[in-house]
């Protein structure tokens, strides 16, 4: 009897998650800002990768990793990729490379 009503209540679970699913499907997306995402533009410009929002842009060059930020008038940036950027070790020989030069 402990059975029966154990596969019962299994059977009934599956069946109404088999209904929520279908009727989750038919939802449009939500916008960014219906759920509550930051606003930002992402773009490929001139070489660089170019992240913008209301108050702070970063930009990757594609060519050596180097980023700049800017954030609401303070701006700051990093050093380009260049060799001995990461050591890579095989069979017992260390081979210097460029973390930009990763494909």
């Amino acid at each position: 009897m402990k059975s029966h009503r154990l596969i019962s209540r299994i059977g009934l679970f599956l069946f109404c998650a088999s209904f929520s699913s279908v009727a989750q499907t038919n939802l449009p997306p939500l916008s960014r800002a219906d759920w509550g995402a930051p606003q930002v533009a992402v773009r490929f410009d001139a070489g660089k990768w170019v992240i913008e929002g209301k108050k702070q842009a970063v930009s990757i060059d594609a060519t050596n990793l180097a980023i700049a930020i800017n954030a609401e008038s303070v701006e700051w940036s990093t050093f380009p990729s260049v060799l001995n950027d990461v050591i890579v070790k095989d069979h017992g020989k260390e081979f210097p490379l460029r973390l930009a030069d990763a494909r």
